[in-house]
């Protein structure tokens, strides 16, 4: 019996310790369930923050790639207005230069008309002066060669007078009409140098058009920088008549 007693003991000392190791063991299980729980609800937060965070970013990217493709829609719009504002700068300085070209090219004729008219108006004014010349003479040389000429002579006399009041008419008439063809052409050459002038002020924005005006305007020998005032045709006409 004692030595079962004793056994029994030993026995129940085992379980007890078996016990407290297992009650140990459980305090040890229940410390690290509480560690990996607070370890997984760290975790869930920051997988919480790390899914917000790539919401954001990719909202940002979707925002970023429609912005992207905005700009770059923009960009090929703004590539066509340049093209098209090339296109419509090349047109306008071509057309330019070509009303420019025709309107020195009339500008030109219209100076060859302006010297051929004041040529045929010193050209008749030389014969007007002649014929009063001559005229006068006749006179003279009539009324110093015979006072008492027969009836026949002086009729004759007065008829070559009328002849040549008729002639000196004529060229007069002849004088004005030239001297009308003068006003117009000045005012045409004073149209077609203000229209070129507008022009120029139009078109500073493009160069060779302004160079081919100015090249134009040196070998015309009027240059824009110091004008002269204006010698009209009519005006000289009137000053060689007053002359005469």
């Amino acid at each position: 019996m004692e030595a079962e007693r004793s056994e029994y003991e030993q026995k129940m000392h085992e379980l007890l310790g078996q016990l407290a190791h297992k009650r140990e063991m459980e305090e040890r299980y229940k410390e690290d369930i509480w560690n990996l729980e607070t370890t997984k609800q760290n975790l869930t937060f920051q997988i919480s923050q790390l899914k917000t965070t790539i919401q954001k970013l990719q909202a940002e990217h979707r925002a970023h790639q429609k912005q992207e493709i905005y700009m770059q829609n923009e960009l090929e719009e703004l590539k066509a207005a340049q093209k098209s504002l090339q296109t419509v700068a090349i047109r306008s300085q071509v057309k330019h230069e070509s009303i420019l070209a025709e309107l020195n090219k009339e500008t030109k004729r219209l100076k060859e008309e302006k010297q051929e008219l004041l040529n045929r108006l010193h050209q008749q004014q030389q014969h007007l002066q002649k014929v009063q010349q001559q005229q006068q003479q006749e006179e003279e040389n009539t009324i110093n060669s015979d006072i008492n000429h027969s009836s026949t002579s002086m009729s004759l006399v007065e008829a070559q007078s009328s002849g040549s009041n008729m002639m000196m008419k004529e060229i007069k008439n002849e004088t004005e009409k030239e001297r009308e063809k003068a006003i117009e052409l000045d005012r045409l050459l004073r149209d077609a140098q203000d229209t070129i002038e507008n022009m120029q002020q139009t078109n500073q924005g493009l160069p060779s058009a302004t160079a081919a005006y100015s090249t134009c305007s040196e070998n015309e020998s009027s240059p824009t920088s110091h004008p002269q005032p204006r010698k009209t045709l009519a005006d000289e006409m009137q000053r060689k008549e007053e002359g005469i």
